[in-house]
């Protein structure tokens, strides 16, 4: 795991922690999200590519889309209690 991000967090993952990030954060990488989902709350939503474990194996998240989301629409007080029902 690179630990050189400024802040990790997780929304739907209680073991990411960490919290919202600061109103100051101005990008996110969303993981398995739609990306109509990601549209209502980021100005900026650009696929990056998709989850592959590299050896074939099927489970959750093999498969699913990667996203860097910019530009928040709102706060991240305010969006970080709706964020954490997304997923």
């Amino acid at each position: 795991m690179n630990t050189d991000c400024p802040h990790r967090t997780a929304a739907t993952t209680p073991t990411g922690g960490g919290g919202p990030p600061g109103d100051t954060a101005t990008a996110v990488i969303a993981v398995g999200l739609d990306h109509d989902q990601l549209t209502r709350y980021f100005a900026d939503v650009e696929p990056v590519g998709r989850i592959d474990n590299g050896l074939g194996i099927d489970n959750d998240e093999q498969g699913r889309p990667l996203f860097v989301c910019r530009e928040p629409r709102v706060p991240w007080s305010e969006l970080w209690p709706q964020a954490e029902h997304l997923g």
